[in-house]
């Protein structure tokens, strides 16, 4: 929305950070930020105002964290009164909702930006699926995994269902049945939208009593040689090990290490997203186009290695948000790129 609506629309704070005197006669943008992502969003910032004159991007601060009822920044986006949102994991049920809400129904258009980190808890690391260390389960599929962790369909519940024919007999046992019981984790709710092939619900995950939650998941892990659970892959500890995974049955597995990940060929890496809303004709605001562009820009992604904290996107991802972007869609289900 252009700037003469910001200061009617947004809180005073916001207002404030948002349009300041010095910037009225520019084109300015205002967008929500989470905390993982300040410093990379700062330098996006500062890249996109030095690459152009006419327009320019501001996050209000102080940034939250990414899910709209603990950050009034995201919840506004949500609302309608900010132009876009960086989000550092998939939109919540809940936010999804409200932004449907205010937005005739839709889903705001999301577009990859970044690769998470590789080995940074709690910086859109990739989901690893961890063992025992003295497990004898070289590796899984997605199918399996699904039919592991979700209730259903071919559902394994037994070792030698994955062909661990030393543990027949023995059950698998699931930890952090918290993180997918009421409120999915940004870990569990990925593995619903972008890897499970039928689209759960919350109750379509296996029950999981007394299972604990994604804060001591890898500890029961390494305390029990048949338990399996899934976290960051910056989360394992002595006593456990990550699964190779397989992007479908009879494909290689890949271990999740810095290239695979780098790469685009670890199936369950995530990526850094910027949301953005589509106007009553499904058009994507011109300015917000050239800023996505600009991110996804061999300038934009020279950004990310140099902040190191975050990967610069594979290939295959940027062309994918670029298409996007172009055709002001994106699919619900995150597609396969390397090692399909």
């Amino acid at each position: 929305m252009w700037l003469v609506l910001l200061s009617a629309l947004l809180p005073g704070s916001v207002a404030a950070a948002c349009a300041p005197a010095a910037e009225a006669a520019r084109q300015l943008r205002c967008g929500s930020v989470p905390v993982v992502l300040g410093a990379l969003a700062g330098a996006w910032r500062d890249g996109f105002a030095a690459a152009q004159r006419e327009a320019a991007v501001a996050y209000p601060q102080p940034y939250g964290p990414p899910q709209g009822r603990l950050d009034p920044q995201l919840a506004g986006f949500l609302r309608g009164t900010l132009d876009f949102a960086f989000l550092t994991r998939d939109l919540a049920e809940a936010d999804l909702a409200t932004f449907g809400h205010h937005h005739g129904g839709g889903e705001p258009l999301r577009l990859a930006v970044a690769g998470g980190s590789w080995d940074r808890f709690g910086h859109v690391d990739p989901v690893a699926v961890v063992v025992h260390v003295s497990n004898p389960l070289p590796s899984l599929d997605l199918a399996q995994l699904e039919a592991v962790f979700a209730e259903g369909g071919a559902d394994i519940s037994r070792w030698e269902q994955l062909g661990v024919q030393a543990w027949s007999g023995r059950p698998i046992r699931l930890a952090g049945g918290g993180a997918w019981q009421a409120e999915e984790s940004a870990r569990a709710l990925f593995l619903r939208r972008h890897v499970f092939a039928r689209p759960a619900s919350a109750r379509g995950w296996r029950a999981a009593p007394d299972s604990g939650d994604e804060s001591d998941n890898v500890q029961r892990v390494a305390a029990d040689p048949q338990a399996i659970a899934f976290t960051g892959l910056g989360h394992l500890l002595p006593g456990t090990r990550a699964l190779p995974i397989a992007p479908h049955p009879g494909a290689a597995p890949v271990v999740p290490d810095r290239e695979s990940v780098a790469s685009g060929r670890y199936p369950l890496a995530r990526t850094v997203d910027l949301l953005l809303p589509r106007d009553a004709r499904g058009r994507i605001d011109p300015v917000m186009v050239r800023f996505a562009a600009f991110l996804l820009s061999d300038a934009g992604q020279a950004i990310v290695a140099a902040q190191e904290a975050f990967l610069p996107l594979d290939e295959c991802r940027r062309r994918q948000s670029l298409a996007w972007l172009a055709a002001g869609w994106s699919p619900q289900r995150q597609t396969q790129c390397a090692g399909e």
